[in-house]
């Protein structure tokens, strides 16, 4: 009942997220949160943890570091090619360059990306596996969108027993690789909460004796 009054494009990306989880491959799912004031990103980023971040296998994300999806040679951050089956982007904006480089770096490693964008896009020149018109940056259709594609998952996928599938191990651990960059990320452009990451750090090194301080 719940596929009956959907189109047919997001039926079947709807039907491709649930296949591609189901057999443990890794997908990522991209809203930039740029043009959006702090209190508004953050809870996008919550929200979206909160509907698919229940998946070992999704990966919701707002911000990256250029190659940490890629890396194929292991110069940077993470060795051995991205795991990554595809990965969704939810408010695609041409016109960003930021957005147009992560698609580039998908496109010279062959990883396969849906297009979810509010305008109409040259096909022939993105060729994205799925492409979508679909303002989600528009609250209420984003909030439509997570409504339905949590909902489809949650009916047809138990997360508890497919998170803990003999599949899942190494794909786990790739999972809490890039969680750990995006943490990464968040915590050197706020210095602030860096400087109180290192205090607690310091403490807890200072209650372990393993170093001392001097006052």
């Amino acid at each position: 009942m719940l596929l009956n009054t959907l189109t047919p494009v997001f039926k079947k990306f709807l039907q491709l997220l649930l296949l591609t989880v189901k057999s443990h491959q890794m997908v990522g799912i991209y809203y930039d949160t740029n043009h959006l004031d702090r209190p508004t990103g953050s809870k996008i980023k919550l929200t979206l943890q909160a509907d698919f971040g229940g998946y070992y296998n999704i990966i919701p994300f707002t911000e990256y570091i250029p190659g940490f999806l890629t890396n194929p040679d292991g110069v940077s951050l993470f060795g051995g090619k991205s795991n990554f089956a595809f990965i969704v982007f939810l408010n695609f904006n041409y016109r960003s360059p930021k957005q147009r480089s992560l698609l580039q770096e998908l496109i010279n490693y062959k990883i396969e990306y849906i297009l979810i964008s509010s305008t109409d896009l040259d096909l022939v020149g993105y060729v994205p596996y799925l492409y979508i018109k679909a303002d989600l940056s528009n609250m209420n259709l984003f909030n439509i969108f997570r409504f339905y594609a949590s909902t489809f998952l949650q009916l047809n996928l138990n997360s508890v027993r497919h998170n803990f599938a003999d599949k899942s191990r190494f794909a786990f651990k790739t999972k809490l690789l890039v969680l750990n960059c995006l943490y990464l990320i968040n915590l050197f452009r706020k210095p602030k909460l860096l400087n109180k990451e290192i205090a607690i750090y310091c403490y807890t090194l200072k209650k372990k004796k393993i170093i001392t301080f001097k006052f």
